[in-house]
């Protein structure tokens, strides 16, 4: 086993964080925030921001959730999705609501990291994504003119500039969103626990919430130290969230994505992936994601399972992955990998769930966490103090389980290994005319 996969790239490369305190004795607030990923600490932020008494309790420390363990790609579109397809799924004024804090997100979180963009490892480069043949290029220039009417920044790429500007071959068409970008997640979000707590929030780690109760009107949450009494609850956990009450049981799906982070490239070999230092992720079924960190590590995913960064095949699979897609790659060893978890609803779009009276639930943003959280913690920061009842995105809904969870829970992780299959079988790489 690759035992010494035991630290993240960003663990390793991040400004150091702060001791935040657990949660001790009896304390009290208007709004108590569950998980201090970019979800929590952006509404934290935000609420602070307007002058409301937040706290944000995390059951470990900050960043310890999926985004911490996230590929730190910033993409400001949707997975799966097209402007049409989401004005299907949720009608015309709704989805346009949606789609402008999607188009936002990246702008608005390069926005709140500002001059910092250094310790944050932060590069707003651009983001690709690319499709393969006929059916993908068609794609491509619908997601592109359902957008036309919301933003005129997007750019359709076509034939042999995809391949100049991924260094990959086989794709034909990309989308080209020049306000995404790249960063290291766990120092975005030691930014924003900073910036919370300077704004006027609370923070406590190390503060697993083990009951919500209801204590007159308002909620009580105890941990194993301490509890904390505030007139609303919002859980931000993400997988977390499944815990903190009965009616979210079986309502998401989970896959594990194991990253890994080469050695560093030569100059000469960084020239010929991704030039213009964009990140991509494609809209193929086996997603294949791309990004370098400063220091020249290339940076993507593997579909391989739990743990799935201990594997003794891990390098191998990577390099025979990676040189399918990049002519001439020299295999590289790995620097690092870890394993994070991907929360998907089945949707694949975000929800908030209303769960009681003052008591919420953020749900799953399915791989796109890192702007669209962002975005929306500000909104839902404004929703909550009263100042988006008629435009707020996010209308509170009821949980809904999954029908057929059991077997359900597995098709994730399943699908995307059968399509990293399927493409391997036939050539993922060759031109396809569909």
């Amino acid at each position: 086993m690759n035992e010494q996969f035991e630290q993240t790239l960003w663990d390793a490369t991040a400004p150091p964080g702060v001791a935040w305190p657990s949660l001790q004795g009896a304390q009290d607030c208007e709004i108590a925030i569950i998980g201090a990923g970019v979800a929590g600490l952006s509404l934290a932020l935000h609420l602070a921001d307007r002058g409301l008494r937040p706290v944000v309790l995390e059951a470990d420390a900050e960043a310890a959730g999926g985004a911490g363990r996230s590929a730190g790609v910033v993409a400001p579109q949707l997975v799966r999705h097209t402007p049409e397809s989401v004005a299907k799924a949720l009608g015309a004024a709704a989805a346009d609501k949606l789609l402008r804090l999607v188009a936002e997100g990246a702008a608005y979180s390069f926005s709140v990291i500002g001059d910092r963009k250094i310790d944050c490892g932060a590069s707003q480069a651009g983001f690709l994504a690319p499709a393969r043949g006929a059916a993908g290029a068609t794609k491509v220039a619908d997601i592109a003119r359902g957008w036309a009417p919301i933003r005129s920044d997007l750019q359709v790429i076509q034939g042999a500039d995809v391949e100049s500007l991924t260094g990959c071959t086989g794709y034909a068409a990309a989308i080209l969103d020049p306000t995404g970008g790249s960063l290291n997640p766990l120092a975005y979000l030691r930014l924003l626990a900073r910036e919370a707590v300077a704004a006027g929030a609370g923070l406590f780690t190390g503060s697993r919430i083990r009951a919500v109760e209801r204590q007159g009107g308002r909620w009580l949450l105890r941990s194993a130290a301490g509890q904390l009494t505030a007139d609303r609850v919002v859980a931000c956990a993400n997988h977390g969230n499944l815990a903190l009450h009965p009616k979210l049981a079986q309502t998401v799906l989970t896959m594990p994505v194991t990253q890994v982070a080469t050695v560093p490239f030569s100059d000469e070999e960084r020239r010929a992936i991704l030039p213009g230092g964009q990140a991509m992720t494609d809209m193929e079924p086996d997603v294949l994601s791309l990004r370098f960190d400063p220091g020249a590590r290339l940076v993507t995913a593997y579909p391989i399972g739990r743990h799935g960064h201990r594997a003794p095949s891990l390098t191998r699979l990577v390099n025979a992955r990676l040189s399918a897609a990049v002519p001439g790659l020299t295999p590289k060893a790995l620097d690092y990998a870890w394993t994070g978890l991907v929360v998907i609803n089945p949707s694949l779009l975000p929800r908030l769930v209303a769960l009681d009276d003052n008591f919420f639930a953020l749900q799953a943003c399915n791989g796109r966490g890192l702007a669209l959280n962002t975005v929306i913690g500000r909104e839902l920061a404004a929703w909550l103090a009263g100042q988006r009842q008629a435009g707020w995105a996010l209308v509170p809904e009821a949980a809904r389980p999954i029908s057929g969870y059991v077997v359900a829970q597995y098709l994730p992780l399943l699908l995307m290994k059968l399509a990293l299959l399927r493409q391997n079988g036939v050539g993922r790489w060759r031109p396809s005319n569909g």
